[in-house]
């Protein structure tokens, strides 16, 4: 029975080990955020995001994105990113269930330095509740957003 505790703390360090290990090998900035929000009169949104990292040690395939109130339509087409190198790579986009998602360079490309992270979708503003009316005595009928 203490061989097994001792092999389960083992293993359990070796993977503490192994992370701690991962963790220091990318180091990266996000540099900046830019979203870009066209609202239609229907409630309707198209979002564009451009995402700029700067990977100053190891290297970086993609990140995870979440928290849209609504399931995004995602345009692949404008989904890409730009690297340092003058390249463009397309984005793969997977659902990994609640909300969340798996945005990386596709064809398993990683890259170090400056990358700029294109990606587009649109979604039901209205539907999801993030768009409403009001009225005000002194301006009378708003839109809210």
């Amino acid at each position: 029975m203490k061989h097994k505790r001792l092999g389960a703390w083992s293993a359990v360090s070796l993977l503490l080990l192994l992370g701690a290990l991962n963790a220091h090998a990318l180091e990266y900035d996000l540099v900046s955020t830019e979203v870009t929000l066209n609202l239609r009169p229907d409630g309707k949104a198209e979002l564009f995001y451009r995402v700029e990292f700067n990977v100053t040690s190891g290297t970086m395939s993609g990140f995870y994105f979440q928290g849209e109130a609504f399931k995004p339509a995602w345009n692949l087409e404008r989904c890409y990113a730009d690297l340092d190198n003058g390249q463009r790579v397309p984005l793969e986009i997977k659902d990994l269930g609640s909300g969340r998602y798996d945005i990386i360079l596709a064809g398993s490309k990683r890259f170090s330095g400056r990358a700029y992270y294109t990606f587009n979708y649109a979604g039901d503003f209205a539907a999801a509740g993030l768009i409403g009316r009001t009225t005000s005595p002194e301006h009378g009928e708003l839109v809210y957003f």
